[in-house]
């Protein structure tokens, strides 16, 4: 945390197991900052329950650590520009895990949208 208040990163990749402070609770203490860099979890935890933790602490982003360069750049390009990023098969995931919680019809119909891929048109 002190290095990212001296540095004031645009953007963090965060894993979700560190020793110390995990993931989820540096999402927490970020909202706090009064220039909250915007967080890519970057990890090998694959569990809904994570994926969906992650996601309502604030990431921005949620890739796996096999995830190619390619895409990883693209990801990071994607969330500086203030917008989220979600692999196609994360996203059905949270899309699933979300659709057991108290969305609106229209809301589930437009989560299971964007996890098919369709753009914001």
């Amino acid at each position: 945390m002190a290095i990212i208040r001296q540095t004031h990163p645009a953007v963090i990749l965060l894993d979700l197991r560190m020793p110390g402070m995990d993931g989820i609770a540096v999402l927490h203490a970020l909202k706090s900052m009064a220039s909250t860099p915007r967080a890519l979890i970057l990890t090998s935890f694959e569990k809904d329950e994570d994926i969906y933790r992650a996601i309502r602490a604030g990431a921005a982003g949620y890739l796996l650590k096999d995830t190619a360069e390619v895409e990883m750049v693209a990801a990071i390009t994607v969330v500086n520009g203030g917008k989220r990023y979600m692999p196609r098969h994360i996203a059905a995931r949270l899309a699933d895990r979300m659709a057991r919680s108290d969305l609106t019809g229209r809301e589930h119909e437009i989560l299971e949208l964007v996890a098919r891929g369709s753009t914001n048109k």
